[in-house]
């Protein structure tokens, strides 16, 4: 228990040691690049703010319905309501904005006692992330490769598409490696398949996230970038989530994700004060879209039970 304990306290020290370099590298930014950082930010009006922000409601709920599918697929046979599920999904994102990222896991253990059991909202929530991460990574690997010089964007989107319907066909496999990883026993059978509707849709609700994410991050940029730059950016802010997410202690990676992102200059075709300021507009338009799909969840909540 003590060796925990201060692995815990040593995670929690290096996050908040890094979320410190961060800001000293983005409050260095700020200055040297301040006129890119004002016209940025400058360009951007209330109403594509709020397009931007609409965009990133509209991804959170689909979120929402994703992880509840997954929730359904991984307790077969039961008889689960999907809006309960994915209303406590997204009261649970929004807790993710505390400090230690766990209490949104807690939340939705708790909310969802007697409707499915604590290891499915666990298993859940690792492969909503392990294969958004996994498409993310992909999609970021083409970004990298094009400033090379290989195109090879036609080639990433079909392989990203392909290993999120082999994740969801094989979803089963990959929730029991993932708890395999941290010994623990899978909710269910590792030969266990979606059925093709089942992976129809799952698949569809990543490219809609997508593409919401995408034109959330076109909304910020209005006046600074087309769409093709707004796919750039949107990739390599995914990609410096990612990477953000080793901070553990750090309250949704704030800070972090922002000074990867700017690093990811090169690879967008942006300055560092442009991506610094639409990082910061991101960060606060996705935080409002979390916050209107929890409100709306809490609404929702408040007339249905747990089962339909």
């Amino acid at each position: 228990m003590r060796v925990g304990r201060r692995t815990g306290v040593g995670w929690a020290i290096v996050g908040w040691i890094a979320a410190a370099v961060a800001l000293a590298y983005l409050v260095h930014v700020v200055w040297e690049q301040r006129g890119d950082v004002a016209h940025a930010l400058g360009a951007v009006s209330w109403p594509w703010m709020l397009g931007a922000a609409l965009a990133f409601t509209g991804m959170a709920v689909i979120k929402g319905a994703y992880h509840a599918l997954l929730v359904s697929q991984l307790e077969p046979g039961s008889a689960i309501s999907r809006r309960a599920v994915g209303c406590a999904f997204l009261v649970g994102q929004l807790l993710r904005y505390l400090p230690g990222k766990i209490w949104g896991l807690v939340y939705q253990a708790n909310r969802l006692q007697g409707v499915c059991r604590p290891s499915t909202v666990v298993a859940a929530n690792g492969l909503q992330m392990a294969i958004g991460a996994a498409v993310s990574v992909t999609l970021f690997g083409a970004l990298a490769l094009a400033h090379v010089g290989m195109d090879v964007a036609v080639v990433s989107v079909l392989l990203a598409l392909l290993g999120a319907a082999l994740a969801h066909r094989h979803f089963a496999a990959v929730s029991w490696a993932l708890h395999r990883l941290l010994r623990r026993d899978a909710p269910v059978p590792w030969t266990l398949r979606a059925t093709s509707p089942v992976i129809a849709t799952a698949v569809a609700l990543v490219v809609a996230d997508w593409l919401l994410f995408i034109a959330g991050f076109f909304a910020l940029g209005a006046g600074l970038a087309s769409f093709a730059d707004a796919v750039r950016i949107a990739v390599g802010y995914a990609g410096a989530s990612i990477a953000a997410m080793a901070a553990v202690a750090v309250p949704a990676g704030l800070g972090v994700r922002e000074a990867l992102f700017v690093s990811t200059s090169d690879l967008t075709g942006q300055t560092a004060g442009a991506l610094l300021a639409l990082g910061v507009l991101a960060r606060l338009t996705m935080m409002a879209g979390d916050a209107a799909a929890a409100l709306a969840a809490l609404l929702v909540m408040g007339k249905v039970g747990a089962h339909e």
